[in-house]
C-alpha cells in the first residue's frame, strides 16, 4: 500500500469530496476566462467583428424590406455567404482550442465523474483472461488493509474471475494478480477527498483505454486482458436537482466565457 502517492503528473491539493461543486464551479469559471482570452488572442477580432456586422445589417433588410421579395431573397443569399465567412474566421481559433479542452475533459472525468471507494464499502474487483486454462492457475495478493470480503466467483463464458474486496483504511493500494506466472496490478483509491481514478487496466482498445484508464496498458504478452474495479458513479447536487459534472461544467463555462467577452470586449 502506497499512501499519498500521486497516480498522475499533475498533483491535485486535498480537496474532500463535499466540496466537488465548489472545486468544480471554480474550475469552470477559469475554462470560461481561458476559452474567452484565447480566442480573442488567436482570431482576427477585426474580421470577426465585420463579419458579424455584415450578417446584422442582412438580418436587418429582412426586417426592414419584407413587402419586396427580391430584396428579402438577396438578404437572404448574403446571409448565407456571411455565415459561411464568419465560419471561416472562427475556425482556426475553435480548432485550437478544442484540442486541450478535450484533453481537459477526459482528465477532469478520473476526478469528478466517479467517487473513491470508502471504508468498509464493498468492492467489486474483476480479471478477465485471454484462455479459459488460465482461471484455475491465478491468485490475488492483497496488500495490508485490503482483504477478500467473499470467495472468488468463477465466469466460465468471459474467462472472469471477480473477487469481492473490502478497505479497512483509506489509502491506494496496489492489488496484485499472478496468472500463468505472469503477475499484473491494479490500483485501487480508498479515500473520502477528490482523487485521480482509474477504472481498468486493459489492452488494445485504445479509445477506452483514454477514457476509462489512467494506468498503462496491460503487456501484449499477459494473459490477463483486463483489470476493473466498480467505482460509484458521482452525481452533485445543485439545490434540488443532482446531475452529471458535465452539464454544470458545460453551462457555467460557457456563461462564465460570455461574461468574460462583455467585460474584455472580445468578439466571437
Amino acid at each position: 500500500m502506497a499512501l499519498g502517492t500521486p497516480t498522475s503528473a499533475f498533483v491535485l491539493l486535498p480537496i474532500a469530496s463535499r466540496h466537488a461543486l465548489t472545486f468544480l464551479l471554480i474550475v469552470s469559471i477559469l475554462t470560461g476566462l481561458v476559452m474567452i482570452v484565447l480566442f480573442g488572442y488567436l482570431s482576427d477580432q477585426k474580421a470577426v467583428r465585420c463579419a458579424k456586422d455584415q450578417l446584422r445589417a442582412q438580418l436587418l433588410a429582412v426586417r426592414l424590406f419584407q413587402d419586396q421579395p427580391q430584396v428579402v431573397v438577396r438578404a437572404y443569399g448574403r446571409i448565407l455567404t456571411g455565415t459561411g465567412r464568419y465560419l471561416r474566421v472562427s475556425f482556426k481559433p475553435l480548432a485550437i482550442i478544442i484540442i486541450p479542452m478535450i484533453v481537459l475533459l477526459i482528465y477532469g472525468d478520473r476526478y469528478l465523474g466517479s467517487l473513491p471507494f470508502q471504508t468498509n464499502q464493498p468492492i467489486l474487483f474483476k480479471a478477465q483472461l485471454e484462455k479459459p486454462g488460465a482461471l484455475d492457475n491465478m491468485a490475488l495478493r492483497l496488500p495490508p488493509g485490503l482483504s477478500e470480503s467473499a470467495p472468488a466467483v468463477h465466469i466460465a463464458d468471459n474467462n472472469e474471475v471477480d473477487w469481492r474486496l473490502v478497505a479497512s483504511a483509506d489509502g491506494e493500494y496496489t492489488v496484485q494478480l499472478l496468472a500463468e506466472g505472469q503477475q499484473v496490478d491494479k490500483q485501487v483509491v480508498v479515500s473520502g477527498n477528490l482523487a485521480h481514478l482509474s477504472e481498468c487496466r486493459m489492452r488494445g482498445h485504445l479509445w477506452r483505454r483514454l477514457l476509462d484508464c489512467a494506468e498503462p496498458a496491460l503487456p501484449a504478452s499477459s494473459p490477463v486482458r483486463l483489470l476493473a474495479v466498480n467505482y460509484p458513479a458521482r452525481d452533485i447536487d445543485v439545490g434540488p436537482w443532482t446531475t452529471n459534472w458535465l452539464v454544470i461544467y458545460f453551462v457555467v463555462s460557457l456563461a462564465a466565457a460570455l461574461l468574460f467577452k462583455f467585460i474584455l470586449g472580445i468578439e466571437i
